[in-house]
């Protein structure tokens, strides 16, 4: 055991000091503040066209979900069929994500958006026939733009 001095002020030495055996850790101490979230990575690779969109078959109404993004759903109904674009509160996607609709079956797809959501779109926000395609562009905080083979009225 190695040992241990001290020194004493008023005699000005060195003098050394009995060291008994370690006592018991005691208890942890309170965990401090969280500290600042670190830098932003970095920009992940840009995709390209050869990279294949899954496809979704949807045969009822139905609510878009995050897991949509980016895939084409196959509207496959002999009855009408409506899609309806959730706010952000709900689903947070990500301003510039898509979603491709095709109108597979003869029941006529609407592209709508939940109470609060503006779905922009001209002439209607209607698919105009069976095999007809569109796209949901997401250009703001709960604002679409639907662009695509639409039916005039």
């Amino acid at each position: 055991m190695p040992i241990i001095k001290k020194y004493n002020i008023d005699t000005t030495v060195w003098e050394p000091v009995a060291v008994g055996a370690t006592g018991p850790t005691g208890p942890i101490g309170v965990l401090g503040a969280t500290g600042p979230t670190g830098p932003a990575g970095p920009t992940g690779p840009q995709g390209d066209w050869s990279t294949a969109q899954a496809v979704v078959t949807k045969s009822a109404s139905f609510t878009l979900e995050l897991s949509d993004a980016g895939k084409i759903l196959k509207c496959n109904s002999g009855a009408a069929i409506a899609a309806t674009i959730p706010t952000a509160a709900v689903a947070a996607f990500a301003i510039g994500q898509k979603i491709d609709f095709l109108q597979y079956g003869a029941g006529q797809l609407t592209v709508g958006g939940a109470t609060g959501v503006t779905v922009r779109s001209t002439p209607t926000n209607r698919l105009r026939t069976q095999y007809s395609v569109a796209s949901a562009i997401k250009i703001d905080e709960n604002e679409w733009i639907l662009v695509g083979d639409l039916a005039l009225s």
